[in-house]
């Protein structure tokens, strides 16, 4: 029930887009599009810390400090469930290579809502609530590789696509403005508060593939059979068929369902410190539901017309990024 076109200016660009995830690059990608003007005024990063005074309610420092833990910690447990679930795709669901498709499915979803959804479910809903919401896609992601059906799979594949965009615009603009309180508790720059605390959110971030690969080696080592000699730098996938090779599964169905129990727990746990322990951003600016809808109907024209150099180059970008990501996570991880 907020605006966000100032918060997105704050965001460091480099953290924002190149170094984040494929589904923060997507939510940021279709923002610039958005709010990108020749004429507009320098980012507010770059402002005085009173930049910020009419806002109504401004957290006090030990707050700050808890909500960028909870949030850096509700999103690694998240992203050590999904992360190492979509590793699995193409070992653990090869029949009719559904697994592989799921993927595209979900980039192609994040796409699609990164363009129609993003500021209206915001705006609606709030920071806050739209990360819940969008984690709870996420979930069913998790509870539908319990029997990876087509039909369950590619649906709720889709419905993470159209989650994942708001999802990760909600989470940047919310560590966006937590940066902001701090700067100004601080007495600095916005910039330098923003950075420091988008670089402290990535650091618990990029552990979460540490975390979420140990627990599939742990869960699946009881009951595979390792290979010894094939595997690792001297994999040969022309020797060696992959798992569900002729429809069946080498992982018997109590380890998938303990391995899945894991991740789902570890997402259910990450809603829930968000829900008990994330405190919400009440900002100054609403608008009704539909200003809100009218963006989208924006951001769609501010496409059609584009004119600008930078903003057609972040089209072939971020369309690589995505079948890149796909790539690696299909070939790179199957065994």
């Amino acid at each position: 029930m907020a605006s966000y076109d100032e918060d997105i200016d704050t965001i460091p660009r480099k953290l924002s887009f190149i170094g984040s995830s494929p589904e923060d690059q997507m939510a940021a990608g279709a923002q610039l599009i958005v709010d990108y003007h020749p004429s507009s005024s320098p980012p507010i990063a770059s402002q005085s810390i009173n930049s910020d005074e009419n806002n109504p309610k401004i957290f006090q420092i030990r707050k700050i400090y808890k909500n960028l833990i909870v949030i850096s910690v509700a999103f690694t447990f998240m992203l050590t469930a999904y992360t190492s679930i979509l590793s699995l795709q193409s070992s653990l669901n090869v029949k009719n290579n559904i697994g592989v498709n799921s993927l595209f499915i979900i980039y192609a979803g994040t796409i699609f809502s990164a363009i129609f959804f993003t500021g209206s479910i915001i705006d609606i809903f709030g920071h806050k609530w739209t990360m819940i919401i969008g984690l709870f896609a996420y979930l069913l992601y998790t509870l539908a590789n319990f029997y990876p059906t087509p039909a369950l799979l590619y649906t709720s594949a889709g419905l993470v696509g159209l989650g994942a965009a708001p999802l990760w615009t909600a989470e940047a603009l919310y560590v966006n403005r937590i940066g902001r309180y701090h700067a100004q508790h601080k007495r600095q720059l916005a910039e330098t508060s923003v950075t420091l605390f988008f670089g402290i959110f990535s650091t618990f971030q990029g552990t979460s593939a540490v975390w979420g690969n140990l627990i599939s080696y742990f869960v699946l080592n009881q009951s595979n059979n390792p290979q010894k000699v094939n595997c690792g730098i001297y994999f040969d996938p022309k020797t060696v068929k992959p798992m569900n090779h002729s429809g069946g599964n080498d992982v018997d169905e109590a380890t998938r369902y303990l391995l899945f129990g894991i991740f789902s727990g570890i997402t259910v746990l990450s809603m829930v410190l968000l829900f008990l322990m994330l405190n919400h951003i009440q900002l100054a600016k609403k608008q009704s539901i539909r200003q809100s809808m009218k963006k989208s109907v924006d951001v769609l024209l501010s496409m059609i017309q584009c004119k600008h150099i930078d903003q057609i180059f972040l089209i072939p970008i971020t369309i690589w990024t995505l079948v890149q990501s796909t790539f690696l996570t299909a070939q790179f991880t199957r065994v």
